[in-house]
């Protein structure tokens, strides 16, 4: 991305973390929790025709690489061993009809998301 709008990656890196830090501020106080029956009132064909009918929230987890701070405790909580390099963590969790419910930034340590599905693999 640093590439695509002439800046440095460490500039866009802290530019990629303020925004997540703002956008978790903003929506952590925003209620994004739909009155009963919308979401089956919105939910698309294609779920109810996949049998999807009940699903009440889609999430998806993403990470992308982020400049190396200077607080080692900091890099030691982002640092990604499969991709032996600092990462941003976030989780989007949104409803069926594409409202967001929820974005979290995650770490590694911290996420039980993640703990349960190192169990699984």
């Amino acid at each position: 991305m640093a590439k695509l709008v002439g800046g440095s990656s460490s500039t866009i890196s802290r530019v990629f973390v303020a925004w997540m830090v703002f956008l978790r501020c903003v929506l952590d106080e925003v209620n994004l929790k739909p009155l009963p029956g919308f979401i089956e009132a919105f939910l698309p064909k294609v779920f109810v025709d996949a049998g999807y009918a009940d699903c009440g929230i889609l999430g998806d987890n993403t990470e992308t690489w982020i400049a190396q701070s200077e607080n080692f405790e900091l890099n030691n909580v982002t640092f990604s061993h499969y991709k032996n390099h600092t990462t941003g963590k976030v989780s989007v969790w949104i409803f069926p009809h594409g409202v967001y419910a929820s974005v979290l930034m995650l770490f590694q340590d911290q996420s039980q998301m993640n703990n349960s599905l190192n169990k699984l693999t």
